[in-house]
């Protein structure tokens, strides 16, 4: 199952990560550059806006594991990696709207969090228990959704 998800946070360390970033600065950067260094300012900003626009993040879970792909960067996760996948409610304070997370455990690794609708997020729940993903049993301080 694919849903178009709000973000997704991961740690600094992860190869997706920095292809995103090159991705987004090459998008971004590079048109507004060249055009400031030939004289079109406003086109420059223009470029730079454009480039700086959310892309879509999509996420995948299947019987292989999670995909998470955003234009041409891609991560997947092995099911044989995945320790745990539960919900929690958004653990950043003072931010307004809360989202519902899901949270992808890998030993070895900070948690990959998920944000996103609660229907969205639940759905991919739903498959990744149906698959048997990350079957073991979520913290207790949870969210059960």
């Amino acid at each position: 199952m694919t849903e178009r998800v709000a973000w997704v946070q991961m740690g600094w360390f992860e190869p997706f990560f920095w292809r995103w970033f090159l991705l987004r600065m090459a998008t971004m950067m590079v048109p507004a550059l060249l055009c400031f260094h030939w004289g079109a300012g406003v086109i420059g900003l223009a470029c730079f806006t454009l480039g700086a626009l959310p892309w879509p993040t999509r996420v995948t879970v299947d019987a292989s594991g999670v995909t998470v792909a955003s234009f041409l960067a891609r991560a997947s996760w092995p099911a044989a990696t995945i320790e745990r996948i539960y919900f929690q409610l958004d653990p950043r304070r003072l931010v307004w709207p809360r989202y519902a997370t899901l949270v992808v455990e890998r030993p070895g690794r900070p948690p990959a969090r998920i944000f996103g609708s609660t229907a969205q997020l639940t759905a991919l729940a739903q498959t990744a228990e149906e698959l048997g993903l990350g079957a073991k049993q979520p913290p207790a301080a949870t969210l059960e959704v």
